[in-house]
């Protein structure tokens, strides 16, 4: 949901080969970027009314614009969204997409629809919501993003179960067929009630977003990695993502305490796979919390990378188990629900 969705705020270029041709087109995401279905033919109406009416206004569309200023306006719409401002028509300042919108493109598309016969009382609906959207800024993908923060503000709840609250959210105000303007904001105890993570399994507490090494990257690499985001466990892979080893920030203390007094040129460089656990001790995604902790316990060790078909696909740590607690508390105090009786 939140790498990739179906909520999208850009249009995607692609490149492809018709019948020994190559061509650029740009595929336009205007049905699949509800996230209802009134969103959907609301985004349609307007598409479709601007390529029927907007050529009556600027039919030498190039001698308005330039091409280096469309591209710019493109860039800047992937990154910015409804915050984008756009370089349009000749004018000395950029506009900002919702003025833009309320007084010139929505005006157009409304021409281009009377002019196909589209039914005014449809007409009316459909540009009503994406009027009232650009007024007040909310897009589906904003609604993600401000129902994300607000989840996770002050460490009150995990990205990962944040992720899942926002997914039961979308599910349950679909089906009232509501435009996402007018959605609240995802809520724990408003879209999920009485769940609980699914036996909390490690999957759904496990680190993801992993800085990882390779065996003949040079140690100082990975100590720099390690030091520059604050870890002490750093997974190493091969060229295929297979796990081939673990390093931890005590391995390399104790390296760089033993070599402290040698001099540098004396010694033959040092790689990972020199200093690296090479059969660390692993756990499946599918397994449960109380089984990463029996394991850590037993083998007096503070993490375990995650793995499935000999691919790395986590880390587990003993801080993880401390957001485990935390999340046990706060949903148990703010939102009055029964304790996990398996921790």
């Amino acid at each position: 949901l939140i790498h990739n969705s179906t909520v999208y705020r850009w249009n995607r270029p692609c490149y492809g080969i018709a019948k020994g041709k190559p061509h650029l087109r740009i595929e336009n995401r205007v049905l699949p970027s509800g996230p209802t279905v009134k969103d959907e033919i609301a985004n349609a109406t307007l598409w479709l009314g601007l390529l029927n009416g907007l050529n009556d206004h600027y039919p030498n569309l190039t001698e308005k614009m330039s091409f280096a200023d469309a591209k710019a306006n493109f860039e800047i719409a992937c990154r910015n969204g409804m915050n984008t401002k756009f370089l349009w028509m000749g004018n000395e300042t950029a506009t900002p997409s919702s003025e833009l919108l309320v007084k010139e493109l929505i005006p157009i598309a409304r021409e281009g629809l009377l002019k196909a016969k589209v039914d005014k009382k449809d007409i009316d609906h459909y540009l009503g919501i994406i009027e009232e959207r650009a007024k007040l800024g909310r897009t589906g993908s904003h609604w993600m993003l401000q129902s994300y923060g607000e989840l996770t503000k002050n460490g009150a709840i995990a990205p990962e179960e944040a992720i899942t609250i926002i997914t039961a959210s979308m599910s349950k105000q679909q089906k009232t067929n509501t435009p996402v303007h007018q959605w609240r904001l995802a809520d724990l105890k408003k879209d999920l009630g009485d769940w609980q993570p699914s036996a909390f399994v490690v999957e759904e507490f496990m680190q993801t977003d992993l800085f990882t090494v390779h065996p003949e990257d040079i140690i100082e690499l990975a100590a720099r990695i390690m030091d520059w985001k604050s870890l002490k466990y750093v997974p190493v892979e091969d060229n295929e993502g297979r796990l081939a080893g673990l390093l931890t920030a005590r391995i390399l203390f104790k390296h760089f305490l033993d070599n402290y007094y040698e001099q540098q040129s004396e010694r033959a460089p040092t790689v990972v796979v020199d200093l690296m656990i090479k059969n660390p001790i692993t756990i499946e995604p599918g397994k449960s919390i109380t089984d990463a902790i029996e394991l850590m316990q037993k083998h007096q060790i503070g993490c375990l990378p995650v793995v499935k078909n000999q691919e790395l696909l986590g880390i587990i740590t003993e801080e993880d188990f401390l957001k485990v607690s935390g999340q046990l508390n706060y949903r148990y105090f703010n939102t009055r629900l029964k304790p996990v009786q398996e921790l």
